[in-house]
């Protein structure tokens, strides 16, 4: 006799085949491709990717469907409602709900308020989004939210599951008396290397993956870009949607003013299963974001052997000591500059001596199999 799986019922804003929000699909769908071998896993998700007026061609909304390991039920506009949660709640049975956010009316605040009338045991994931730098963003919402949340005890009996211990002070800050928060790093995508890397001497290959946003801080790459030396010549592709257009608007001023020894191009969102080219025919992945409680693209790159040059505002340290390229204080753009002519001024020799065991050492610091028990654990 077949003996049936847990099953975990995830809330989601965005799910695939959806790519345009970036980390939040990327979170669940590698959840999934990691542990559907013991779980049954079903998703609730709108009907259409971020930012998007239309739904997904290839999906039938309001039903449920197969999906890549995982049932999906994708949601049209109209339909995201308490009433319609509940009922599906009950209709899946979960052993645990697992909202993938904090602030979302639909997909987050609702399934709660559904999952706590169902009396299903709740685990809330909150991506970063108790962080100091995005609570700031719309901050008067979001700090009244939490303060209702904290009156109300609706965070009172739930998990939280956080990717790293910065993180887990993020909620502690928040929630008054969170009890129950699980500290597990998000689990990356099962890497895929497409060709061999091609390094030419005086040339740097450069790739972004991060929306087009103030929080990622494309200008400020760009402006590091700006005072790289003539004799650098650099080629930079930015992966990513455009979330701010006014801010995107001096982003494409400050490329206009560059010296032709550097080359910007912007080139929206890719599908996840692109990725795999983009990063294995680059030679640099750069984001000097201004926080990441995770930063799945940075986790990705390395997979993919390909080093980084990030801020010191995520939980990846020590990157320069490890091989695994280097993270500097936004304070001192001069260290990135430096950082990118040196790796440019290497040869074929020079940056396979350098880089050639990037992959290895990234599955060694993020210890893959004692991750997947942690989540199997928090899960079951």
């Amino acid at each position: 006799m077949e003996l049936t799986k847990p099953r975990i019922l995830l809330f989601t804003d965005w799910y695939l085949p959806g790519y345009k929000a970036g980390g939040p699909i990327t979170s669940c769908a590698n959840l999934v491709d990691h542990l559907s071998d013991h779980f049954d896993f079903y998703i609730i998700t709108s009907d259409r990717d971020y930012l998007s007026e239309t739904s997904y061609p290839e999906i039938v909304a309001d039903q449920w469907q197969e999906v890549k390991g995982a049932k999906v039920y994708y949601a049209s506009p109209g339909a995201a409602k308490m009433a319609l949660w509940v009922k599906l709640i009950k209709e899946v049975d979960p052993e645990k709900v697992l909202l993938n956010g904090v602030f979302s009316s639909e997909y987050s605040i609702k399934p709660l308020l559904a999952a706590r009338k169902c009396q299903v045991k709740t685990i809330l994931a909150p991506r970063g989004m108790l962080a100091s730098s995005a609570l700031n963003i719309k901050s008067r919402k979001k700090k009244l939210y939490i303060k209702l949340v904290n009156l109300l005890g609706w965070y009172k009996d739930i998990e939280f599951l956080a990717t790293s211990i910065t993180e887990a002070a993020d909620i502690r800050r928040s929630v008054k008396g969170a009890k129950a928060i699980s500290v597990i790093a998000n689990l990356p995508s099962k890497p895929k290397i497409v060709g061999v890397r091609k390094k030419e001497k005086g040339q740097l290959k450069i790739v972004s993956v991060a929306r087009i946003a103030p929080e990622k801080n494309t200008l400020f790459a760009l402006q590091v870009l700006s005072n790289v030396s003539g004799e650098t010549h650099v080629q930079a592709d930015f992966y990513g949607e455009v979330y701010a257009q006014d801010y995107f608007g001096e982003c494409q001023n400050l490329v206009s003013k560059l010296p032709k020894n550097i080359e910007v191009k912007f080139k929206g969102s890719v599908p996840k299963d692109a990725l795999h080219r983009v990063y294995s025919e680059a030679d640099l992945f750069f984001m000097p974001t201004r926080g990441e409680n995770y930063g799945h693209a940075i986790i990705e790159a390395l997979l993919h052997g390909l080093p980084v040059l990030i801020s010191d505002q995520t939980p990846w340290k020590n990157l320069e000591r490890d091989g695994l390229g280097a993270e500097y204080s936004l304070e001192s753009k001069s260290a990135f500059v430096g950082f990118i002519e040196r790796v440019a001024s290497f040869n074929q020799a020079e940056y396979d001596s350098k880089f050639d065991g990037v992959k290895e050492s990234a599955e060694n610091r993020i210890e893959l199999n004692e991750m997947i028990n942690s989540y199997i654990r928090l899960l079951t």
